[in-house]
């Protein structure tokens, strides 16, 4: 997908207009996995995982070419070093974020259904699959309803992300992409 996504940038030659692609993309699709109940049909989520993968796939290209677009050659490796290092940066904290979120909102959640002696350690430790186990009937679908509430809340942050990434999308120079010579 991202060579695909190269090509069609360095074709069309406005670099700026896949980023506001991808950001809105990204909104959408992770806006969509806020949706999910235990009910949710295969079709569903992966038609909402390949909506969120174009956002991912054009996201992690674009601003690379732009920095190799806007910066005078000598420029260029230090600028991409920074594109990349703040791409994974950003993205080691906020997937920290996010399962601190699940993490959270799952403990809460198990406390609420009645089951207690759970703190995030103990989860983290054991794992999802554990936590259903041993269970069955109501108190099941009970737990498996807070795993996925907490998971579709953890997905709020991805929401919200892309909608300020959008600000930054918009706020990018405009224009067709130079050719460097």
């Amino acid at each position: 997908m991202s060579l695909t996504v190269g090509i069609l940038i360095a074709k069309v030659g406005h670099p700026d207009a896949f980023m506001v692609i991808a950001t809105v993309f990204g909104a959408v699709g992770s806006g969509l996995f806020t949706t999910f109940t235990l009910e949710t049909s295969n079709g569903k989520w992966i038609g909402y995982q390949i909506i969120f993968a174009v956002s991912s796939s054009i996201s992690s290209l674009t601003p690379l070419m732009m920095t190799q677009a806007s910066l005078p050659l000598r420029d260029i490796p230090i600028g991409s070093a920074m594109v990349m290092f703040f791409q994974t940066i950003g993205a080691s904290i906020f997937v920290s974020v996010a399962q601190a979120l699940f993490t959270n909102g799952l403990v809460n959640g198990l406390e609420h259904t009645g089951m207690t002696g759970f703190d995030a350690g103990t989860v983290a430790s054991q794992g999802i699959t554990n936590l259903t186990k041993d269970l069955s009937g109501d108190i099941k679908r009970r737990v498996l309803v807070v795993i996925n509430d907490a998971l579709t809340q953890s997905w709020h942050l991805t929401v919200v992300l892309s909608c300020i990434a959008l600000l930054g999308a918009l706020a990018v120079e405009h224009g067709k992409m130079k050719k460097k010579t």
